[in-house]
């Protein structure tokens, strides 16, 4: 129990530190007074991760297509602002893009989804731009995107994101 006692102290004192509080240097309940901290730094991360996710949603945005067929076509290219949005698509797509958060947010890829224009809040594809391409697009249950009008609509906002040097370590 004091070893214990000592590993849960020790790392009250390192999450105290990372989030630059003063800690209680003698707690009445220590495991109590850690859960506290880890809880306000989980919170904290989970806020500074959905800032991330919507700064490099808002900077990819402007390179959605705007061709006269892209306007024409029956599908429209969404970025996730959020972590829930990445959750969501996940738990709706029944794939891992959920327990991509922290790639997204460290700019080492970027998750955008494709949907029809008639129902833009229904999940349709998810796909993932990663190396200056498309390295993941999949419908729900990661069943392969074959259709090739949905693969040039993913293809081509790829290519504009490369023309324009939109590279994910460089992202804000």
């Amino acid at each position: 129990i004091r070893d214990h006692m000592a590993v849960v102290f020790t790392d009250y004192l390192r999450i105290c530190d990372l989030m630059q509080i003063n800690p209680d240097r003698y707690p009445m309940d220590i495991e109590a007074a850690h859960d506290r901290v880890a809880a306000a730094h989980s919170a904290q991360e989970n806020k500074m991760t959905d800032i991330a996710i919507n700064n490099i949603a808002n900077a990819a945005e402007k390179y959605i297509p705007t061709t006269q067929e892209y306007q024409d076509s029956e599908y429209l290219i969404i970025l996730p602002h959020s972590s829930y949005d990445v959750i969501q698509e996940g738990q709706n797509m029944r794939n891992c893009v959920g327990s991509y958060l922290q790639r997204i947010a460290n700019r080492e890829s970027l998750v955008f989804f494709i949907r029809k224009k008639d129902e833009p809040k229904a999940s349709l594809i998810t796909a993932e731009y990663r190396h200056e391409q498309i390295t993941q697009l999949y419908f729900k249950n990661n069943r392969a995107v074959t259709d090739k009008a949905l693969r040039k609509l993913a293809n081509d906002y790829a290519a504009n994101l490369r023309r324009a040097h939109f590279e994910t370590r460089r992202l804000t």
